[in-house]
């Protein structure tokens, strides 16, 4: 089965229940399922280039940040917080296959950490798999 593969940013604080690690965007909303392992990866938000979602991470984060401290504004006693890098998303190499199963390399190894189906990546953001086309 072909192979699409590229990298794909993750949460930095995953939540309490779900898939670890857990996928930073949910899946794009789509009426069929993609046929092929491109299909899947745009799907899931995943890009060739690791520095590019390391600039997406980054700004996300800063985002984030600023609207934590628009929220603060009125305590003025708070001191502006820098944004560290437990904040930033992690972005791991990634393979997608065929049927939307996703491949995660978070370590060195040539095996990946983990292997996630298209079912589990819709499901972890209460979603559900689309249907396949007619």
């Amino acid at each position: 089965m072909p192979l699409w593969h590229g990298f794909m940013a993750f949460m930095a604080d995953t939540p309490l229940m779900g898939l670890r690690p857990h996928p930073a965007w949910a899946p794009q909303a789509i009426r069929t399922r993609p046929t092929t392992a491109a299909g899947w990866a745009e799907v899931y938000n995943c890009s060739p280039s690791h520095a590019d979602l390391l600039i997406e991470a980054h700004e996300s984060a800063a985002e984030m940040q600023a609207m934590r401290a628009e929220d603060r504004e009125d305590d003025a006693d708070e001191d502006d917080e820098d944004l560290e890098d437990d904040d930033v998303d992690d972005v791991f190499a990634v393979a997608v296959d065929d049927s939307g199963a996703l491949h995660i390399f978070d370590t060195e190894q040539p095996e990946p950490s983990c292997i996630y189906t298209a079912a589990q990546v819709f499901a972890a953001y209460g979603m559900d798999l689309p249907p396949l086309a007619p």
